[in-house]
């Protein structure tokens, strides 16, 4: 075995290990959503605070997560620089986390294997989502990913 053979091994086992780290993180970053928003909802149920949008529940779980900080309602910003404008009549938990998920990871999209990491993040994603019928909906017309998709020219 020559050391073109060993780089080419190490670099294969590196990519394995980037792709299950990537899934982990990812279903970690939807179960942590999930988990916040339903701790938001069964507050405000027992506070008897009505909230008209999905996104204002969205909106104080995303408070939840570090690294990030509100600027106003529906407006956050990212440690990373990045903001978020979550769009209260549109938007829900899942179309938020996605975004959440892609501003988070962005780095490591553009940094890394590009479409194979963005492909690994999205099916990952709409496995934890699988129960939207929605879910392809979602993912195509969410701005973040969209930004990606177009930077990167997929």
């Amino acid at each position: 075995m020559c050391e073109k053979d060993i780089m080419q091994i190490k670099e294969a086992f590196f990519k394995i290990i980037v792709k299950w780290q990537t899934k982990m993180n990812t279903k970690g970053c939807c179960r942590a959503m999930l988990l916040s928003y339903n701790i938001c909802k069964s507050h405000a149920e027992s506070q008897n605070i009505k909230h008209d949008y999905y996104a204002d529940l969205a909106a104080e779980a995303l408070l939840a997560r570090n690294g990030w900080q509100r600027l106003d309602k529906y407006v956050f910003k990212h440690s990373s620089g990045s903001i978020l404008n979550i769009k209260k009549e549109k938007d829900n938990l899942a179309n938020i986390t996605l975004s959440v998920l892609l501003v988070e990871m962005r780095e490591n999209i553009i940094g890394y294997n590009h479409g194979e990491l963005l492909s690994t993040i999205i099916l990952a994603f709409k496995n934890y989502f699988k129960t939207l019928n929605t879910i392809d909906d979602i993912v195509q017309h969410n701005d973040e990913y969209l930004k990606i998709k177009n930077y990167l020219q997929l």
